[in-house]
């Protein structure tokens, strides 16, 4: 079952406390497409090769991209919710600095 079923059957009353995916391109964008204001997302920020090879202005710039996909409905995190050991501290302030920025919807 793909992520937009799992969801589907969520919002339908199926209980699940948590339902985990990726919100890399175009992933992000149909799943903005169905769902936004439906259901709120947590982390998204990919933490296996984005936080560990970006520089930080892509860091800043892919969060920014995924905040203007969801708008209020997200609470951003890296995806699974952890920062990996690789992951160089100038990227985690990077995802912060542009989490706390002004929400554009």
């Amino acid at each position: 079952m793909n992520s937009r079923e799992r969801i589907k059957r969520i919002i339908a009353g199926e209980k699940a406390d948590r339902c985990g995916f990726w919100l890399g391109k175009p992933h992000a964008e149909t799943l903005a497409k169905h769902f936004k204001g439906k259901i709120t997302f947590l982390g998204g920020i990919d933490t296996q090769y984005l936080l560990v090879n970006a520089t930080p202005e892509e860091v800043k710039a892919d969060v920014r991209r995924v905040k203007r996909l969801l708008g209020l409905n997200l609470i951003v995190s890296p995806s699974h919710e952890a920062i990996l050991p690789n992951v160089h501290p100038e990227n985690i302030l990077a995802m912060a600095e542009a989490a706390i920025e002004e929400w554009a919807e």
